[in-house]
C-alpha cells in the first residue's frame, strides 16, 4: 500500500537526512570548484588555480556502425544508429565506446544537415564509465548511416559517470579525423571518491530500493527476432525499508548482439526514472550487459550486480548524481542500491551558483513514429522540435524525443508514461539537456500532448559552454494557446569561475 503523498515527502526528507548524518570530512571540497582526490587523478590532468577541471583525451578507432531503419524506409525520424569502437587515451586508459544516436529532425529542401539525439557510454576497462548525452548535427544523405563531417567539432555534455568517474559532469569535444578515427577531449568536474557509509559526509547519501517483478514488453525493431535497436518497455513498483515507495519506468535498447564465439552477453542502453511521487524522481542513464539467450525479454543474470550512472533528479533529489548498483535476485525481484552525491540534505537547495531561465516555446513540429502495434503503443517515438525565446533576448531551438513506456489498462487512470530526452540549443555551443519521465493523457491516439496548464517536472542533467556542468530541474507548462513555458532552475560551473558552494 502506498503512503499518503504528504507523508511520503516527509519520509523522503527524513530518509535523505538520516542517510547523510554520518560525520566525516567532505568528499568534495567544492568551495573552490575542486573535488577531493580520486584514484583517477593518477592518470588524468587536474587544472590549477580557479580552473580545476580534469582533462582527458581519448582516441577512438573507426566505429562499427549498424543502421536500424524505423518508420519510413531510408533516413527518417526515429531511425537509430548504433555503434561501438575501441579506444585508448593519452594517459593509457583503454576501453570501448558504445553509442546510440536517434534521428529527430530531417532537413527541409535546401538544407544539408539534420539533428540527432545521442547517448554514448565510454567504458574504461577496470576503471569506470563516462556517459555523454545531448545533440549533434550530421550531414544528410538519405541513408541514415552518415557520420560527422571530417575535421568538424561537436560539443556535448558529460552527464554522469561510475566507478572512479563517480559524479562526473562536464563536456566533451568530439572531432572526426581524416583517417576516420575520432578524438574526444573531455573536461570534467565533480568527480568524487566515495567513502564508506560509516564515514560518509553530508554530501553523500545511500538509498536502497526493493523492486518488484517487472512488467516487460518487447518491441521488435529492425530485423525480426533479437536484433540491434530492439526495445524493452519496463514498468514496476518499488519500496524501501525507510517507507519510500514508487514506480520505475524505463526503456532498454539493444545496441550489440554477440557474434558467434563471443561471450553470451549483449549490451543494452538503459534510460529510466524512479518516481517517488510529488515530482520527486531520480534519473538513470547507462549501459548494462544482458545474457543473450533465445528469449526476446531476457533480463539481467541472477546475482550479477551491474552499475549505471545516476544523472539527475527532481524535487527532493534535485541536483543528484552518482551511481546505482542493480542486482537481480533468484526470485526475479531486484535490489537497487544508490550512491548519491550532490545533495547536502533534503531541505537545502542544489549547491552552486543558482540560476533561473524562462523560455517561451512556439507550437512544436511533431512527428509520430509508430513502432510495434498500430496506434499509440509501447515503444512509440515522438520526435519534435520548436523555436524558443526568452525575455532576456535569448533564442534557440528545442529538440527532443519522447518514448512511450506504459499504456494504461482498462481500469487505470487515463495517462501514459513516456521517457524524455530533450536538448535546448541556445546557439554558440550553449546547450542544456533534460531527461526524465512525463505523463500524457491517453485517448488511444499516438500524438497526445500535455494537458494544458498542468506543470510537469523533469531533470536538467548537463550542459555545455556557458551552461557547463548544469544540473537542476525543468518545470514545463502547456499554455492555453498550445505554446509552452519552460522554467529552468539550475546551478552550473562556468569556466574559470570560483563557485560559492
Amino acid at each position: 500500500m502506498q503512503l499518503p503523498k504528504l507523508m511520503l515527502i516527509a519520509l523522503l526528507a527524513a530518509t535523505l537526512q538520516a542517510c547523510s548524518d554520518g560525520s566525516g570530512g567532505s568528499a568534495e571540497s567544492l568551495a573552490d570548484n575542486t573535488a577531493a582526490p580520486s584514484p583517477i587523478d593518477k592518470v588524468i590532468k587536474v587544472g590549477n588555480g580557479d580552473d580545476h577541471k580534469r582533462t582527458l583525451v581519448v582516441v577512438q578507432e573507426p566505429p562499427f556502425l549498424m543502421h536500424v531503419d524505423i518508420g519510413q524506409d531510408g533516413g527518417s525520424h526515429g531511425d537509430v544508429l548504433v555503434y561501438d569502437a575501441k579506444f585508448t587515451s593519452t594517459k593509457d586508459l583503454p576501453g570501448r565506446l558504445s553509442g546510440m544516436i536517434t534521428t529527430i529532425d530531417i532537413p527541409e529542401p535546401g538544407e544539408v544537415i539534420h539533428d540527432r539525439i545521442a547517448q554514448i557510454v565510454f567504458d574504461f576497462s577496470g576503471v569506470g564509465t563516462l556517459v555523454v548525452g545531448g545533440k549533434a548535427t550530421y550531414p544528410f544523405d538519405g541513408s541514415g548511416t552518415d557520420e560527422m563531417i571530417i575535421n568538424s567539432t561537436q560539443i556535448r555534455p558529460v552527464v554522469g559517470g561510475t566507478g572512479d568517474f563517480l559524479g562526473a559532469l562536464g563536456q566533451v569535444s568530439t572531432t572526426r579525423n581524416k583517417d576516420l578515427s575520432y578524438k574526444h577531449e573531455f573536461q570534467l568536474v565533480g568527480i568524487t571518491q566515495w567513502t564508506e557509509p560509516s564515514s560518509a559526509s553530508t554530501e553523500q547519501t545511500t538509498l536502497t530500493l526493493n523492486q518488484e517483478l517487472p512488467n516487460i514488453l518487447h518491441v521488435d525493431l529492425g530485423q525480426d527476432g533479437r536484433s540491434r535497436g530492439d526495445l524493452l518497455a519496463v514498468d514496476t513498483q518499488f519500496t524501501s525499508t525507510q517507507g519510500l515507495s514508487g514506480k520505475l519506468s524505463a526503456i532498454i535498447t539493444t545496441i550489440d548482439i554477440p557474434d558467434q564465439g563471443e561471450g553470451g552477453f549483449q549490451d543494452r542502453f538503459f534510460k529510466g526514472a524512479f518516481d517517488f511521487g510529488e515530482a520527486n524522481t531520480l534519473v538513470v542513464f547507462g549501459k548494462s550487459d544482458y545474457p543473450a539467450d533465445s528469449s526476446s525479454t531476457d533480463e539481467l543474470a541472477f546475482n550479477m550486480p551491474l552499475v549505471k550512472p545516476v544523472v539527475g533528479g527532481t524535487g527532493k533529489f534535485m541536483g543528484a548524481r552518482g551511481q546505482v548498483t542493480t542486482t537481480r535476485k533468484k526470485d526475479g525481484t531486484y535490489k537497487q542500491e544508490f550512491q548519491l552525491v550532490g545533495i547536502k540534505n533534503a531541505s537545502q537547495p542544489i549547491p552552486g551558483q543558482q540560476k533561473t531561465l524562462t523560455l517561451r516555446q512556439a507550437l512544436p513540429n511533431l512527428v509520430h513514429v509508430d513502432v510495434g502495434l498500430e496506434g499509440g503503443s509501447h515503444g512509440d517515438i515522438l520526435a519534435f522540435d520548436a523555436d524558443v525565446t526568452s525575455t532576456e533576448g535569448l533564442s534557440g531551438k528545442l529538440s527532443g524525443m519522447i518514448t512511450t513506456v506504459y499504456i494504461p489498462g482498462p481500469d487505470d487512470l487515463a495517462f501514459k508514461d513516456r521517457i524524455v530526452h530533450m536538448v535546448f540549443d541556445l546557439g554558440s555551443a550553449n546547450s542544456l539537456v533534460v531527461a526524465g519521465k512525463s505523463l500524457y493523457p491517453f485517448d488511444g491516439s499516438a500524438t497526445s500532448v500535455f494537458e494544458k496548464n498542468v506543470p510537469q517536472v523533469r531533470a536538467i542533467i548537463g550542459g555545455t559552454n556557458e551552461y557547463f556542468a548544469a544540473r537542476g530541474q525543468l518545470v514545463t507548462t502547456r499554455n492555453g494557446d498550445g505554446t509552452y513555458t519552460h522554467e529552468l532552475q539550475f546551478a552550473d560551473l562556468a569556466y574559470g569561475e570560483s563557485i560559492d558552494w
